[in-house]
């Protein structure tokens, strides 16, 4: 059942719902921009054929842009989706409902995070710091959300013989 929402949610993912998150994900990272009062902005755009983060912010009082192939960032999050999908099948429906939510929330709270770092990038040391460590991280953050619900809330359960 798992491997058939993991399947499910790829090929949904691939026929659209990617673009999709991502300008939810933009969407959010720039309201928060905004309310902090930072004139930077992400936006989603295609440059050769490939769709990137495309940042606009400002560097020592210069405008910078630079890209972001945004693949490493939103992939992992079909594994989230799958497991949003898959965990109702065998918990009370409201109650995975609305775990379902809390670990979405979380995973698109620290993908947010990572691009609002992402700003900084050229600016800070420090979001310099934990954009480096996050970027290759979202895989182990999307484990380790599903784990820790799976120990909330238990899909897989293990018995002691």
């Amino acid at each position: 059942m798992l491997l058939t929402a993991t399947l499910l949610v790829t090929v949904l993912w691939f026929a659209g719902l990617q673009q999709v998150y991502a300008r939810v994900l933009t969407f959010s990272t720039n309201t928060v921009l905004s309310a902090a009062g930072r004139a930077s902005n992400i936006q989603v755009i295609k440059q050769n054929d490939t769709h990137i983060f495309h940042v606009n912010t400002f560097i020592d009082g210069n405008r910078a842009e630079y890209p972001l192939n945004y693949g490493i960032v939103l992939l992992p999050t079909v594994m989230v989706l799958a497991w949003m999908a898959f965990s109702p099948l065998f918990r009370k429906r409201a109650a995975a409902i609305r775990s379902s939510l809390v670990v979405f929330f979380f995973f698109l709270l620290t993908q947010m995070v990572f691009l609002l770092l992402l700003t900084a990038y050229y600016t800070s040391a420090t979001a310099n710091f934990f954009y480096d460590v996050m970027q290759d991280g979202f895989y182990i953050f999307a484990l380790g959300i599903i784990f820790i619900d799976n120990l909330i809330h238990p899909v897989f359960k293990i018995n002691k013989g």
